[in-house]
């Protein structure tokens, strides 16, 4: 991949896209969470940074592991949204949609 190409990757978008989404629900939210929701937010960022970090690595040993903690922090999204969902159906749906993005294979290189 040349410079900035993970831009491009499907499963950076969606993490995104995922992130915005996450926003606008921790901001429906009501007092209590605090510690929660900053986990989820610093677990969400991981998730995309880890993507871009993947993407610039040539070595697979060391590229299959860093989209595993992506991966990981997927799974740990979803587990703060099951934490703090108290039956919001908006929070199951995003949950469900990032175990489904998590459960996707990562990135391939073409190398």
């Amino acid at each position: 991949m040349s410079a900035f190409d993970f831009k491009q990757l499907d499963v950076y978008k969606v993490t995104i896209e995922f992130m915005a989404t996450a926003e606008a629900i921790i901001e429906r939210l009501p007092p209590g969470h605090g510690k929660l929701i900053d986990q989820l937010r610093r677990a969400g960022t991981s998730i995309a940074l880890n993507i871009a970090e993947g993407a610039g690595e040539a070595q697979g040993d060391e590229k299959k592991r860093i989209y595993r903690i992506a991966r990981r922090s997927a799974f740990e999204c979803a587990a703060a949204f099951d934490v703090m969902r108290g039956g919001d159906s908006a929070m199951r749906l995003s949950s469900g949609t990032l175990i489904a993005f998590s459960s996707a294979s990562a990135p391939r290189s073409h190398a």
